[in-house]
């Protein structure tokens, strides 16, 4: 982004991802991608042959002289996923006009990760890179591109019939488009507090039902359900409908515990667990509090569910401090996680 003639560095994260600008060091990670001829045949106009070729295209996204193209990372290992970005098309006086484009190594292929991207990307460019229109597109017969575009959102606007030339034929383009008045529209993921006891009851219990691999104790359910009543409890809302929840208990003077939080299913990898988290953050920082904790079953015991619900804490700055092996019972193993939000 450019203030005062100079590029200021973009990071953007996401639940499980690191999106932020190309960096010298990335050039053999960014050939690997370039270079396959397979994973790149509907994008053979990029192609590189030569790590000097993928070098000189690496200076050019390094510039961002004509858009802002991201290499995409793992957010709790570093390792090297993809690339995805926009050229600028048009500038008006209302703002830019803008293409996007991505492609990740396909060891990543079928997990998310494009979608996830390329939402955190959208929303960089409308709201804070002055975007008011944003295309895409894609050959008809590429149809993981499709599908893709069709988790971000995009409105398919035409169907360009033998438009393009492709590996010996011309082929058929699909053309879509975002305006940034339909961006607003759709992202209606808004988080508020919940103050009323009756509401966050039925707020917990019914999302806490919609997760047996978690919460599949009946006895457990009814005390989370009831002791949330006097708790701070703060609710997503998609449609007006509540998609996730957090409840937040205070320790001492110095730390703030996540008590229970839970995510419809159907809402899982997008972003609201760590929207959740980042709003836990700025409660414990409005009320001086430095830490912030929580309790979960320990790796001793093997259960996929919480495999990923550990690996969701360490992504966001949770670190492991104690087991409590009989907290709760011997058979549930207690871990203690802790994030500093002091800094």
């Amino acid at each position: 982004m450019k203030y005062g003639g100079k590029y200021m560095s973009v990071r953007l994260e996401t639940e499980r991802l690191v999106i932020r600008d190309y960096e010298l060091n990335d050039l053999e990670n960014l050939h690997k991608l370039l270079s396959d001829k397979v994973n790149m045949y509907f994008l053979d106009d990029i192609i590189t042959n030569t790590i000097n070729e993928t070098k000189e295209n690496l200076q050019a996204a390094i510039k961002n002289e004509d858009g802002h193209y991201f290499c995409i990372c793992d957010k709790q290992t570093g390792e090297f996923i993809g690339s995805i970005g926009y050229t600028i098309t048009d500038i008006n006086p209302l703002g830019k006009v803008v293409h996007m484009g991505f492609f990740i190594l396909p060891e990543f292929h079928g997990k998310g990760y494009t979608a996830e991207a390329g939402k955190t990307a959208i929303n960089f460019a409308f709201k804070e890179d002055g975007c008011i229109r944003m295309t895409t597109g894609c050959y008809k017969d590429n149809l993981p591109s499709q599908k893709v575009i069709g988790k971000l959102d995009f409105r398919k606007e035409s169907v360009r019939i033998k438009a393009q030339y492709h590996d010996g034929v011309m082929k058929d383009r699909l053309e879509y488009a975002i305006n940034k008045d339909e961006i607003k529209a759709t992202n209606k993921n808004l988080i508020e507090e919940v103050i009323d006891q009756t509401k966050k009851s039925a707020i917990c219990n019914n999302i806490l039902r919609d997760l047996p691999d978690w919460f599949g104790v009946e006895e457990s359910i009814q005390k989370y359900v009831s002791d949330v009543k006097e708790l701070p409890f703060y609710v997503v809302f998609s449609e007006n409908q509540p998609v996730g929840f957090i409840a937040l208990k205070a320790h001492k003077k110095t730390a703030t515990e996540i008590f229970v939080m839970g995510i419809k299913s159907g809402y899982h990898r997008q972003a609201i667990g760590q929207q959740l988290i980042q709003h836990a953050t700025q409660y414990c920082k409005q009320n001086c509090l430095e830490f912030l904790t929580v309790k979960i079953l320990d790796e001793t015991r093997k259960d996929n569910s919480y495999e990923k619900t550990r690996k969701f804490y360490l992504a966001n700055g949770f670190k492991p401090i104690e087991v409590f092996p009989t907290l709760w019972n011997e058979s549930n193993p207690c871990l203690l996680m802790i994030k500093d939000v002091s800094m």
